[in-house]
C-alpha cells in the first residue's frame, strides 16, 4: 500500500519528469532506514551518501549512532562507523568554505535570503504526501484530519509497540529533517520528498490496524451467517477501490516545486 499511496503524491511525478537531488536523496534515505532495520554495518555508509545530497540528511548520523548504541551498548564500533560516515560532510563543508561551493554555499545561500525561518513547512510536511489526493483551493480541512491524520497517529502508536527501535529512527529523522529545513527558512513542496514515504507509511499501518479491528468485530457474526467469504472479499475491495480512487482523483496539473 505504501508504494501505491507514494505513486499518487505529487511529488513524486514532479521529480520523475523534473528530478533534482530528490529522487537520490529519497532514495538512500529509505535505504539507510532498511539497513538499520537489518542491522547491516552499511547503513553508516548510506547515511554518508545521504549527507552528501543536502544538508538536513546528516541528521541520519547521529540518529543511527544514538539507537544503535541504545540498543547493542556498543559504543566505540558505532561511535567510529558514525565519526567515519560523517568524513565525506565534513570534507564537502569544509571545501565549500575555503572554495566557496559545496554545502557552505547552500548554507550562503539562505544567510543571502535573510534567513528567516519557516514553520509552515511542518504543515506542508504532513499535508503534502497527501496533496494528490483533492485539488488544490478545495478546504477539506476537516476530511483531512479524519482521513489522513487519525489513521496516521494509530499507525506510530502501532508501530511503537511492536516495532519501537525503527519507528524511533523514522520519526527522530523525519523530526529533525523537518526541523533543519524550518530553520533554513526554506517551505517549498519538493524538499518533503525525502520524508514523506515516513508519513504514509504510518498512515498505511494505522489503516490496516482499523481494517483489521473491524474484521475482529464483524468475522464472529459474519461466520454465524455463513458470509465470512464475502466479508474477507468486501475488505479485499475496499483496499483496492481506496488505491483506485487516489490514484483517479490525483490532479498534478497545478504543480509547481521549484
Amino acid at each position: 500500500l505504501v508504494p501505491v499511496l507514494f505513486a499518487t503524491s505529487e511529488q513524486f511525478h514532479t521529480m520523475g519528469l523534473q528530478p533534482l537531488a530528490e529522487p537520490s536523496l529519497g532514495f538512500f534515505c529509505v535505504l539507510t532506514l532498511v539497513l538499520f532495520q537489518a542491522r547491516s554495518p552499511w547503513q553508516y555508509a548510506a547515511a554518508a551518501a545521504a549527507a552528501l545530497t543536502r544538508t538536513e540528511a546528516s541528521a541520519l548520523i547521529p540518529v543511527l549512532f544514538l539507537l544503535n548504541w541504545a540498543h547493542e551498548r556498543r559504543f566505540w564500533r558505532h561511535a567510529a562507523s558514525a565519526a567515519l560516515a560523517s568524513v565525506p560532510f565534513l570534507v564537502w563543508m569544509g571545501l565549500g568554505a575555503m572554495r566557496g561551493s559545496g554545502a557552505s554555499s547552500y548554507i550562503d545561500l539562505m544567510k543571502n535570503m535573510g534567513w528567516a525561518i519557516a514553520p509552515g513547512f511542518l504543515v506542508t510536511s504532513y499535508r503534502e504526501p497527501f496533496a494528490g489526493w483533492f485539488l488544490t483551493g478545495t478546504d477539506l480541512r476537516a476530511p483531512f484530519l479524519v482521513l489522513a491524520v487519525v489513521p496516521a497517529i494509530i499507525g506510530i502508536a502501532v508501530s511503537l509497540r511492536e516495532f519501537r527501535r525503527e519507528t524511533v529512527a523514522m520519526l527522530a529523522f523525519f523530526g529533525l529533517s523537518a526541523a533543519a529545513i524550518v530553520l533554513f527558512g526554506i517551505n517549498k513542496n519538493r524538499y518533503v520528498y525525502p520524508t514523506e514515504w515516513i508519513v504514509l507509511y504510518f498512515f498505511a499501518v494505522g489503516v490496516f490496524r482499523l481494517l483489521e479491528g473491524g474484521f475482529r468485530l464483524m468475522a464472529p457474526r459474519a461466520e454465524r451467517l455463513g458470509c465470512l467469504p464475502a466479508l474477507l472479499l468486501a475488505l479485499l475491495a475496499l483496499v483496492a477501490a481506496v488505491g483506485l480512487w487516489s490514484l483517479s482523483v490525483a490532479s498534478f496539473s497545478h504543480v509547481t516545486p521549484l
